[in-house]
């Protein structure tokens, strides 16, 4: 038995033995959440290949070889680069990432915080919520990783704020984006759905006009994945409500 994948867009053809590919994925998959209150967390190759080198003791993996191992992962939808700056790229791997639970999950400054009890202009909120219409309570766990590597594709990388295993935070025509696929949740209600919000000025187009933009990036993954959404809207007057509750969501069409 081998293994077939086009890597590096179809140019390099890998063909390997399925009890490597295995062991060599489980170095990820099986790993402990990283650590740490980075934005950005990933790994580069060298990171990649001390990792292979670690747990695979039966070969021993040069630089070369851990990068097309990154990019093997990340045609596999286990991983995903990432470059700011010009770097080198960062491998991003949402198994291994944190889970946000709350919105103190998220590094400070990433989200805005909301100083005025009362509301304000500035921190309202709009929003969508996506459900699998066949009751099922999560979509499947790929998913996530798609939708982020899809958006951080659509975006500059200085946009992004923060990448977490279900979160992603970023910044769009100045406004404030938060997609989130809700998970631990004792509210049956909505766990397992996936939010988008945008978070502004109040009754701005440009706000409206943000939300639908990726409300079409998501709902073109999930048509990957043929998954049957039902669509819900939300709005909350603090921005603080985000990530610990999503306000009264009403079926739209």
């Amino acid at each position: 038995h081998g293994f077939v994948r086009a890597v590096e867009d179809g140019s390099l053809i890998l063909i390997d033995p399925v009890s490597w590919l295995s062991k060599m994925a489980s170095c990820f998959v099986m790993a402990a959440r990283e650590p740490g209150t980075a934005r950005i967390i990933g790994k580069r190759v060298r990171e990649i290949q001390g990792l292979l080198n670690d747990k695979l003791k039966s070969c021993v993996c040069s630089e070369e070889e851990a990068s097309l191992v990154a990019q093997l992962l990340s045609s596999m939808d286990l991983c995903f680069p990432f470059t700011a700056d010009g770097n080198e790229p960062l491998y991003i791997f949402p198994c291994l990432l944190p889970v946000v639970t709350s919105i103190g999950d998220i590094p400070q400054g990433c989200w805005p915080a909301d100083s005025d009890d009362k509301g304000s202009s500035r921190s309202v909120l709009i929003g969508r919520r996506f459900k699998c219409k066949d009751g099922r309570r999560s979509f499947p766990p790929a998913m996530t990783t798609v939708l982020i590597t899809t958006l951080c594709s659509l975006l500059p990388s200085s946009s992004v704020l923060c990448i977490r295993s279900n979160v992603m935070v970023c910044v769009v025509g100045g406004t404030h984006v938060m997609v989130r696929h809700i998970v631990n949740s004792n509210n049956s209600s909505e766990s397992g759905a996936l939010d988008v919000a945008v978070l502004g000025e109040g009754g701005s187009e440009g706000m409206l006009g943000v939300l639908n933009m990726l409300c079409w990036s998501v709902s073109n993954v999930m048509g990957q994945f043929e998954t049957e959404i039902v669509k819900q809207a939300f709005c909350s007057a603090r921005g603080d409500e985000m990530v610990d509750r999503a306000g009264q969501a009403a079926p739209i069409g």
